[in-house]
Formats: structure tokens, sequence, C-alpha cells
């Protein structure tokens, strides 16, 4: 959900590869959390969960196996 309390969930449907990275920017720009995510199947629902992250605006990316960035977002986290 966004806002969030610091858990987001990340869909996806008819995924071509089976690894992402997920990346999160301060309003900056500079990169402050990332991880790899793992998809089982090409349509699923993943549980990001985003800790010590001070309350504010961020960005987030999600990069394909190859770096291409697939989906840019702005994020709110409310209460960390």
């Amino acid at each position: 959900p966004n806002p969030t309390f610091g858990n987001i969930k990340v869909q996806f449907n008819g995924a071509r590869d089976k690894e992402y990275s997920f990346e999160l920017f301060n309003i900056i720009g500079k990169p402050v959390w990332s991880t790899q995510l793992f998809l089982n199947n090409p349509d699923q629902i993943l549980d990001v969960r985003i800790h010590d992250l001070e309350k504010g605006i961020y960005l987030y990316a999600v990069s394909n196996s190859q770096g291409k960035r697939i989906r840019t977002q702005r994020l709110i986290v409310i209460e960390p």
C-alpha cells in the first residue's frame, strides 16, 4: 500500500524473468536500500519488508536481470 508503514507488495503480471532487483532512493536520488526479488511464476505478488526507514517520501525502482528499469514509482513512508 502507498502510503506504507514499512511493508509493501510488488505485483508481477506476465513477468519474463525470474530475478529482479528492487531499489529504494531518497527524494534526492541517493540509494538507501535494495534487495533481490525471486519469482516462482510469471504472475506473483511479493512482500517486500523495508526496515529502518525514516518517515518521508522515497522513490523505488524495479529492474530486470539485464538492469533495465521496468517500473519507478513514488513511495510514502508514514511511520517507520
